[in-house]
């Protein structure tokens, strides 16, 4: 039998990486980029299991991706009410609901260089008609307030606005998919609905409008797209 030869990604094949593979990697390294910028531990923005699977991945391109020195997996237990996140080692290669990821280090540069390489977001299967192949990924700032696409500043709020907060909250934990559910209220009711009408519609007011939302009309949830370039 053959001695099992441990496969690297190399420099020289990283094009050949598969879309789904490019976009979890991209959400990584934004949440590593995050934290750095904000001299914070990287681990604060660990990402959810959930999350990653959002941009098409499974438990065995999760293991891919471990094997490989890409990422690190810890399991969160932090406890209700903590001001910080905890975790602790798994047990082997289990994933399940509480496994958390973050990007390796010394892997970095050369995720930065494969995503530079191709698209990084959902490819047009698992996204919403008018998201496009080459959308950037929307980055909702909950320390400064901000929400970003790309490098343009497309909303800052000032003053409080706690359910406009709920939905970019809701969409930056997930990963930002064509659609969540409504996160103001557990259950649909007119009022609800009326809530979430109002701060979609607020949402969409924006010092550079370049993306817009949109409500299901039932206050069941959320999509997004982002706005034709003018």
């Amino acid at each position: 039998m053959q001695p099992h030869r441990e496969v690297r990604f190399d420099e020289d094949v990283t094009h050949l990486i598969r879309p789904e593979l490019k976009n979890a990697l991209s959400l990584l390294l934004q949440a590593h980029e995050t934290a750095f910028r904000l001299s914070l531990p990287k681990w604060e923005f660990a990402l959810e299991v959930h999350s990653i699977k959002e941009a098409g991945l499974n438990n065995n391109d999760l293991r891919y991706l471990i094997c490989q020195g890409m990422t690190e997996h810890r399991v969160e237990i932090t406890r209700r009410g903590a001001r910080q996140r905890s975790f602790e080692l798994p047990p082997g290669m289990s994933i399940d609901a509480r496994s958390c990821f973050v990007l390796a280090d010394e892997r970095v540069q050369l995720v930065q260089k494969m995503i530079s390489d191709g698209p990084t977001v959902m490819d047009a299967s698992r996204s919403s008609p008018q998201r496009g192949p080459h959308a950037a990924i929307p980055f909702w700032d909950c320390h400064h307030r901000e929400l970003r696409v790309g490098e343009i500043l497309a909303k800052r709020f000032r003053q409080p606005a706690k359910n406009q907060e709920a939905i970019l909250n809701a969409f930056q934990e997930e990963g930002w998919p064509p659609r969540i559910d409504n996160p103001i209220a557990a259950a649909v009711s007119t009022d609800a609905i009326e809530r979430l009408h109002d701060a979609v519609k607020r949402l969409n007011h924006q010092i550079n409008p370049v993306i817009r939302f949109f409500s299901d009309g039932q206050g069941r949830g959320v999509t997004w797209k982002q706005r034709a370039a003018q």
